[in-house]
């Protein structure tokens, strides 16, 4: 059986109309006609029937579908929701087509028009939700069957005649009616988006496409029309003041009567009991006192909400309801931040977890300065001064929350990048590397220059001039993180230098971390730590300036110090270059290591211009071994400066050795007046 036709089908309908001028509406009654008329035929009524009791063949009467027939198919609900659609389409084609240079007759005229075209709709909605939540037939017959609709249906068309309604007294200018009828539509569609939203992993598994569809559509419904129209009525019917401070869903509470059957289907449609205890009985705004017993929720706790705020001895007190809602949700996403870290010890200390931890809190606060800043519109074309001044007293404070907020976010990315930064250099040490990663010391310099920015952004709050504590302790919290900022910038450029071989450039990276480790230390000296302290001390700072400036101040000392040696060092290689140098003379003089062992030498040392060998002096012969030395060992005598005799001596040995071998004759033994030894002479 085909599914009938209601508030899902109609909006979905309405959608694909682009229902923005006189002619869409026009299109779109035409449309809606000929569905109907088609509906009729496949259904087998006629448009009109001979009213009942009578035999005369001239009186008729529009048909209207019956328990029975509902029962029989759910589609001759159609019959009646596309009548009270088209009619609902030709009135606001009327009022689109409404000119104001008409004549005061034609323009009342027209208003009539457009006024009966929507009592009709609103009459046929009624008769619908009369049949199919009452069960109760056009003849009001006691003994009409119960209609077989599911809770979602009859709900579907109580908030439809809701809407139709609200549009019917709205155009009258009846806003104490109009506004109950749109608080019930509001709790109406707001009980069919809870109905189709999952809680647990069960129901996101039976919820499908075509229903996160519907609920997109009836919270579009919801944000576009019923809640700006049931904010606007509810200031026509009471004070602004008081409209501004209840919620849209204090004011469905306290215009929608308990007894209406928009309660009970709500009830009936939302499956988890506390989610509809939430959307019926808590207002989060700022409601009577009689009314406190049903803040309380299934867990027994009730929602505590934020009626003022002081910031830096300043107190406002919250008079918009959105404010409080808004600012109520960051405070309690403050509190679950902070249970998270103190369930998981150390776990949102550093790392993408803990950075993503914050995301709920930004996004909470982010929401209370937006609702602020349109309170603060509104407050300014009504003309208020005295709210206009809380708003802003409120806007500065919702705005510090963020941003500073935003900058401990900042500083947990800083500390998993410095802790990147250690272990990258420590294990580039290991590995004979010098250089850390450039891309972590480029994130770390973007961060910082957030982190500037974000206190730019502070001081140019309202009201954070005129205080001087914490104006002072701003500005020298600012040169803290620019202090930083430098600082790592300046490893970058002696990351540079150890990545590079040209010694050109090795020297200006040099020169250029030298000059930025001085410019962070001079920048570092501008920051007052008494004024830090100062502002340390009020509970609220402390999440903003918990800094260590001494650890800073040994880190900057330390850059220059290193950056120092190394552009010394630089210095000294460049004005003791080993290649050349001119003589008293002026003629050019080689270099050589051995003339400079005393000097400071670069890593470009010659090998080859180890002595000048020009200058040195010219060598003579060198004795050398001659050959078959062994053999003539004993009869080989060498000068001896101290014994001539043995000189004297050698010489005619040699000679007469010489005489000797020469001549070819044998040496004999007794010519030589000793003994002869050695290995050779015992063959």
């Amino acid at each position: 059986m085909a599914p009938p036709f209601l508030l899902d089908t109609i909006l979905r309908e309405r959608t694909a109309a682009l229902l923005q001028s006189g002619s869409d509406y026009r299109r779109y009654a035409k449309h809606l006609s000929s569905r109907l008329q088609r509906l009729r035929k496949t259904l087998k009524v006629r448009r009109r029937v001979p009213k009942a009791g009578t035999t005369s063949t001239d009186k008729y009467t529009t048909y209207v579908p019956t328990a029975n027939d509902i029962n029989a198919d759910k589609r001759f609900v159609g019959i009646l929701s596309l009548a009270a659609e088209r009619a609902w389409a030709h009135g606001l084609e009327a009022k689109s087509d409404l000119d104001s240079r008409l004549r005061r007759d034609q323009a009342a005229g027209q208003v009539r028009y457009v006024r009966s075209k929507l009592e009709k709709s609103r009459k046929l909605a009624n008769l619908l939700v009369d049949i199919v939540v009452s069960g109760r037939d056009v003849e009001a017959s006691s003994s009409s069957p119960a209609v077989d609709v599911t809770d979602v249906e009859r709900l579907q068309a109580v908030a439809y005649a809701e809407l139709i309604s609200a549009a019917v007294e709205f155009e009258h200018g009846r806003f104490e009616r109009a506004v109950r009828h749109y608080a019930a539509a509001w709790l109406a569609l707001s009980g069919l988006v809870a109905g189709l939203t999952p809680v647990t992993d069960d129901d996101k598994n039976n919820i499908t496409d075509d229903d996160n569809d519907t609920a997109d559509l009836y919270r579009d419904q919801l944000t576009t029309t019923v809640e700006p129209a049931l904010k606007f009525v509810s200031q026509q019917v009471a004070p602004a003041a008081a409209a501004r401070a209840d919620t849209v869903a204090g004011l469905a509470r306290k215009y929608v009567p308990r007894q209406h059957v928009v309660f009970a289907l709500v009830r009936a449609v939302v499956p988890d009991g506390e989610v509809a205890d939430a959307l019926l009985l808590t207002s989060s705004g700022a409601d009577s006192d009689d009314h406190e017993a049903d803040h309380e929720s299934g867990t027994g706790k009730v929602d505590a909400t934020v009626r003022e705020v002081t910031w830096r001895s300043h107190t406002a007190r919250l008079r918009d309801a959105s404010v409080v809602q808004a600012i109520t949700a960051a405070r309690r996403a403050d509190d679950d931040f902070a249970g998270q870290r103190k369930q998981v010890d150390g776990e949102y200390g550093q790392g993408d977890a803990a950075a993503a931890a914050y995301d709920p809190v930004l996004l909470a606060w982010q929401d209370a300065a937006d609702a602020v800043h349109a309170a603060i519109t509104d407050a300014e074309a009504d003309g208020s001064q005295d709210r206009v001044q809380e708003l802003y007293v409120v806007s500065t404070f919702a705005n510090y929350s963020l941003i500073s907020r935003r900058i401990a976010r900042d500083r947990v990315l800083l500390a998993t990048l410095t802790a990147k930064k250690q272990a990258q250099s420590s294990s580039g040490r290991n590995d004979g590397k010098h250089a850390v990663n450039g891309n972590v010391l480029r994130q770390m310099a973007g961060i910082y220059d957030a982190i500037v920015q974000s206190i730019v952004q502070i001081q140019d709050l309202a009201g954070v001039a005129a205080d001087e504590e914490l104006a002072s302790g701003l500005a020298s919290l600012r040169s803290y993180f620019r202090a930083n900022r430098l600082a790592v910038v300046a490893q970058s450029y002696g990351n540079h230098y150890n990545n590079n071989n040209n010694k050109q450039q090795q020297q200006e990276s040099r020169q250029a971390a030298l000059a930025l480790w001085v410019r962070a230390g001079d920048v570092l000296a501008e920051v007052d730590e008494v004024a830090l302290q100062a502002v340390q001390d009020e509970e609220q700072e402390k999440i903003l300036f918990n800094v260590d400036v001494v650890a800073a101040r040994q880190v900057i000392r330390t850059g220059i110090l290193q950056s120092h040696g190394l552009a010394e060092l630089s210095r000294l290689t460049k004005s003791s270059s080993l290649s050349s140098s001119v003589d008293n003379d002026g003629s050019e003089k080689i270099r050589v290591i051995v003339d400079d062992l005393g000097r400071f030498a670069n890593g470009n040392v010659d090998l080859t211009k180890l002595v000048d060998l020009q200058a040195t002096p010219k060598l003579g012969a060198v004795p050398a071994k001659p050959a078959f030395f062994d053999i003539a060992f004993n009869f080989v005598g060498y000068a001896d400066v101290g014994d001539d005799n043995i000189t004297n001596n050698n010489e005619q040995h040699v000679s007469v050795s010489d005489s000797q071998d020469a001549a070819g004759a044998t040496v004999d033994s007794t010519t030589s007046g000793q003994q002869k030894k050695g290995w050779f002479w015992r063959r």
